[in-house]
């Protein structure tokens, strides 16, 4: 396998067991990895042009502070656990038996952006799993575990728990796992290896580089070119690295924005009418209102970051075209299940309102939702993909 930083292209690469996967965008800046064990050497950040310059992608702290109190602090959104099965006569995986005596559960906030992308596929995909709603502080719910992110999705077989984590893995782990027999979720994730990337701050960080590929051991794939693949994971690259980023700034954009995103999750919770919903509302909001702030300056938001979120939806459906209903054609395809979550976390809000009213989103958004409800999403074998 290879080692790959600086993004610009999307790669093939092959592994000695003659599996194939694609890296994210990279340079040809390679270093050699054995067995997922890399070697050291010299990396350097990774600059895709189409992002605005010193966008510090997979810098999370910032982050998780949103989440934190976008989560409604001590609110738990609906019921703490939920669990989803999928009876859809033309889900690809109510016809599979690859989930038998498997238990699947995802850990979460109901509001944060990277969860909600994780839920939106295993939905639209009819993988039958637990929902678990996090403590936003104490987090009690994932003592099991060293990792304290959201979202954490744990595979359970015969007695074994197989931990995942970061959404995009996730979802590329479970796909692979449903299009190639004889293959393992503790397989797939050795197909997945982490490499050292050195940030512009100085600060080196692990990166799953190819997470927004799919792996695959057909052999008749002969080129990136002529994998349908390769739009797909380019746009799931930028959900996460830019798209996502917009979110907060735009929900809590004035303090009576943040005040209504709060008003409206705490009312859907159990703290409705409590004090603990009092603090939530109120300090969660100033938070928020003053974390949005930094933000907008941190990636470089326009004044008004409407417009800025704006262009980016009318940006996504400008790709899809006028010939498709999404960009996985007839069905939605990993790519729009993940720009949809990002998106769904505005729902009822002025931000989403605006959003609808000023962009052409709106024809998608709702056939996405409709699509990923009735579990339809595109199918995920590579072979029928045109």
């Amino acid at each position: 396998m290879l080692g790959l930083c600086r993004i610009t292209n999307f790669h093939r690469v092959t592994s000695k067991c003659g599996s194939v996967y694609y890296a994210a965008p990279v340079q040809l800046a390679y270093s050699r990895i054995n067995n997922a064990n890399i070697q050291k050497s010299s990396l350097t950040t990774y600059t895709p042009s189409s992002r605005r310059q010193n966008y510090d992608h997979g810098s999370y702290k910032t982050m998780v502070l949103s989440m934190l109190f976008g989560s409604g602090m001590c609110v738990y959104l609906h019921k703490n656990r939920q669990f989803i099965r999928c009876h859809h006569k033309n889900s690809e995986c109510a016809k599979s038996s690859k989930w038998d005596g498997m238990t699947i559960k995802l850990y979460q906030y109901q509001t944060c952006p990277f969860c909600t992308k994780t839920r939106c596929f295993l939905l639209a995909h009819g993988i039958p799993f637990e929902n678990i709603e996090v403590h936003p502080i104490f987090k009690k719910e994932m003592k099991f575990s060293k990792y304290k992110k959201v979202p954490l999705v744990t595979v359970e077989i015969n007695g074994e728990v197989q931990e995942l984590r970061d959404s995009s893995l996730i979802i590329s782990i479970l796909s692979s796992y449903i299009i190639n027999e004889g293959m393992d979720i503790t397989e797939l994730l050795k197909r997945y290896p982490t490499t050292t990337v050195v940030g512009e701050d100085g600060n080196s960080k692990q990166e799953t580089l190819n997470k927004h590929w799919l792996i695959s051991d057909e052999a008749d794939l002969a080129t990136v070119e002529n994998d349908a693949r390769k739009e797909e994971a380019e746009w799931r690259f930028w959900a996460d690295d830019y798209l996502v980023h917009l979110i907060s700034p735009n929900v809590y954009r004035t303090y009576r924005e943040a005040y209504q995103a709060f008003d409206y999750h705490v009312k859907q919770g159990r703290f409705n009418g409590t004090w603990e919903g009092v603090v939530a509302k109120y300090l969660g909001s100033i938070a928020m209102w003053g974390i949005a702030k930094r933000l907008k300056t941190k990636y470089k938001l326009d004044e008004n970051v409407r417009l800025d979120l704006y262009k980016a939806c009318n940006k996504w459906t400008e790709a899809i075209g006028k010939g498709r209903t999404f960009m996985g054609g007839s069905k939605p395809n990993l790519a729009d299940v993940s720009v949809f979550g990002v998106l769904s976390v505005m729902e009822n809000l002025d931000s989403f309102h605006d959003v609808l009213t000023h962009t052409n989103i709106k024809k998608w958004y709702y056939k996405t939702k409709q699509a990923i409800e009735d579990h339809g999403g595109q199918t995920l074998n590579l072979r029928t993909i045109t």
